[in-house]
This record gives structure tokens, C-alpha cells and sequence, in this order.
């Protein structure tokens, strides 16, 4: 596997396909608050492309009475779309399926993929919280376990 260079990545396109922020009045800053994220993402060696499809969920949790309760506050879908140059030359392709990718540039694309849906989130909800809705901050290695799929 080569060395990458920064010039060698490209983002492509950055899609919302659903972004719906349910709560409308402004919440305090200290509202309590439970984040969600989920993502998968998909190789297409033909065309070197590389997506993270992701999807956002906070809810506001009250506790009402001793009673735990969450109301969903927004909930965004969408996807972010690389180019690699020369992508087979980072993944190790055995019998034509992905065994794996170079570390580096999967915790390279997960750290750029995961600043942009923060920002794409904090922009949305700007008039939820006086401050915005802001992703906490994640080590990339915890966001890549075993969410690779391959695609031909």
C-alpha cells in the first residue's frame, strides 16, 4: 500500500437526503441532551469512490416526575462522497472482495466525513440551543469498527 497525499483525496459531493428539526422553540444551553450517530460506508473500486452515509438523531431528555422522557429534536440524513486516487492501491482485495482498507486513510476519510456532518449539524440547528446543536468530539478509530462494506 503507497503512501497518500492530501491532494489525492477529494470531496465530491456532500448530500442532505432528510433534515427535519422537530423542536421549534429555543432550549436553554444546559438542556440535557442524548446524540446519536450512525454511519456505514461503501467502496466502488471502479469508480474510487468512497461514501459515508450518515444519520444524526438529538433528543431532548426531560425528567418528568422521576420519569425519563426523550423528544426527538431533529433528525438528519445524508451522505458525503469521496474520490481516491488510485484506491486499489489502498485496499487489500482477495478473490474480488475488500478485506480490508489502509488504516490511515480510513481514519483520514472517518475524521473528515465526521468534522463535516459537525458542522452540517451545527449549522442546522442554530435557534435549537442559543449556541447550536455541537457533535461531541470522537476519535475516529472508535467510529470505523466493522463498517466497511465493499461494493463492486
Amino acid at each position: 500500500m503507497s503512501a497518500l497525499l492530501s491532494s489525492d483525496i477529494k470531496i465530491v459531493s456532500v448530500i442532505l437526503t432528510k433534515c427535519n428539526i422537530i423542536k421549534t422553540k429555543v432550549l436553554a444551553n444546559e438542556a440535557k441532551l442524548k446524540v446519536n450517530t450512525f454511519h456505514s460506508l461503501k467502496i466502488v473500486v471502479k469508480e474510487e469512490a468512497y461514501s459515508i452515509a450518515y444519520n444524526v438523531k438529538v433528543h431532548e431528555v426531560l425528567d418528568e416526575n422521576s420519569v425519563k422522557k426523550e423528544i426527538l429534536i431533529c433528525d438528519i440524513i445524508g451522505r458525503i462522497d469521496f474520490k481516491i486516487k488510485e484506491l486499489t492501491k489502498h485496499l487489500n482485495i482477495e478473490k474480488g472482495k475488500i478485506k480490508n482498507i489502509n488504516s490511515n486513510l480510513a481514519i483520514t476519510l472517518i475524521s473528515i466525513g465526521y468534522s463535516t456532518l459537525r458542522g452540517i449539524v451545527f449549522s442546522r440547528t442554530c435557534g435549537i440551543l442559543e449556541t447550536g446543536i455541537i457533535l461531541p468530539v470522537v476519535e475516529p478509530t472508535t467510529l470505523m469498527e466493522n463498517r466497511i462494506i465493499a461494493g463492486k
